[in-house]
C-alpha cells in the first residue's frame, strides 16, 4: 500500500447532502473515489445500517490494506474520497481512523455535512419510511415519543434522530484527534443556497482546483422520494445489493455499477418514485424542535469557529 498518500472521507448527519456532495467532489479530476459511496469500513461493529460492509476494519487483524479494494480505479489523485455519513455518530470511528493513519503514515482530511435539526428530523423521518428503516405506516406523533425516550445508540440509529440533532458532542472526538485543519464542517442550507460557491470553497479548502466547478452541471442526489411501486422498488433494491456486493468481490463488475449509476437509477427514479417536500411537514412540532435544539447553533460556532446558517 503506497504511504503517505490522502484520503477524504465525507460524514455527516443524514439528509443533509452528503450524496451530492460526494459525486461532486468525485467528479473531480484529482479525486478518485470508492466503487460504493459509503463503504463504512471503519463503522463499529454492530452498528445497524442497510448494508453491511463489504470491507471492514479489523484491530485484530490489522487489515489496513483492505481498505484500498474501494479505490481499484486509483491512478494517482491527489485523494481517494469515500462517504459514510455515520461515521459521525459511530462512537469508536475516530480512533480507528486515527490507528488506521498512525500504522499507514496516511493523511486524512475530513467533510462533516450539517442541517437545521429541525428540518433534518422531518425529512429523516420521510426518509426512513422510504427505506423501511421504520413501518411505513409509524405516524409522525409515534415516531416523535419513541425519539423522546431513544438516547444515541448503534442498535437503534433510526429511532434516536432527536438526540443526534446535536451535532457538536459528535463532531468533538474528530476535533481532538485530527485537528481543526483537517476537520472540515459544512451546512446544507449553504449548499443549497449557492451549490457552485459551497464546492469552490469545498475545493479550496481541500487544496482542490476549484475552477473545475465554474462551469459543471450540479444534479441534486439522494432527494427524499415516495415510491410508486413496491414490488418494482424491492426488484430495483435487491438487484442493486447483489451488484455491489459482487463489485467488492471483483473488479469486473464495477463497470456495470458505474453504468447503472450513471442510466439505470435515474430512469428507476424518475418512472417509480416522486419526490417529497418534507421541510413543510409537520409543522405542529417546531416549536418544540426549536426549543430542544435551541443552543445547538452556539456549540458548534465555539467547536468549529463558523456560525451555522440557522
Amino acid at each position: 500500500m503506497d504511504k503517505g498518500k490522502k484520503y477524504l472521507i465525507i460524514g455527516g448527519t443524514n439528509k443533509a447532502g452528503s450524496t451530492s456532495v460526494f459525486e461532486y467532489l468525485a467528479e473531480h479530476p484529482d479525486v478518485c473515489p470508492s466503487f460504493i459511496k459509503q463503504a463504512n469500513f471503519f463503522l463499529d461493529e454492530g452498528y445497524n445500517i442497510p448494508l453491511d460492509p463489504i470491507h471492514k476494519f479489523s484491530e485484530e487483524k490489522k487489515n489496513y490494506a483492505d481498505y484500498d479494494k474501494f479505490y481499484r480505479a486509483y491512478k494517482g489523485q491527489t485523494y481517494k474520497l469515500e462517504g459514510s455519513p455515520d461515521y459521525l455518530y459511530s462512537p469508536g470511528t475516530p480512533g480507528k481512523v486515527a490507528k488506521y493513519v498512525k500504522a499507514t503514515g496516511h493523511q486524512v482530511q475530513f467533510v462533516f455535512l450539517l442541517r437545521a435539526p429541525k428540518f433534518r428530523f422531518k425529512s429523516f423521518f420521510q426518509f426512513a419510511k422510504q427505506l423501511e428503516l421504520i413501518p411505513k405506516e409509524m405516524e409522525l406523533s409515534e415516531y416523535m415519543e419513541i425519539n423522546k425516550r431513544t438516547p444515541h445508540n448503534i442498535k437503534e440509529p433510526f429511532y434516536c434522530i432527536l438526540d443526534t440533532g446535536h451535532y457538536h458532542k459528535f463532531l468533538q472526538p474528530y476535533f481532538e484527534l485530527f485537528g481543526k485543519e483537517n476537520v472540515h464542517v459544512y451546512f446544507f442550507e449553504d449548499l443549497k443556497h449557492d451549490v457552485k460557491a459551497f464546492m469552490k470553497n469545498v475545493a479550496q479548502d481541500l487544496g482542490l482546483d476549484a475552477g473545475f466547478y465554474e462551469s459543471h452541471n450540479f444534479v441534486r442526489h439522494n432527494q427524499t422520494r415516495k415510491v410508486k411501486n413496491e414490488s418494482l422498488n424491492n426488484l430495483y433494491g435487491n438487484l442493486r445489493v447483489w451488484l455491489l456486493k459482487q463489485s467488492g468481490k471483483s473488479g469486473f463488475f464495477l463497470p456495470l455499477v458505474r453504468f447503472g449509476k450513471k442510466y439505470i437509477t435515474p430512469m428507476y427514479q424518475k418512472m417509480n418514485t416522486d419526490v417529497v417536500n418534507t421541510e413543510k411537514a409537520a409543522d405542529i412540532y417546531d416549536d418544540f424542535l426549536e426549543d430542544v435544539y435551541k443552543e445547538e447553533a452556539g456549540k458548534l460556532e465555539e467547536l468549529t469557529g463558523t456560525q451555522p446558517p440557522w
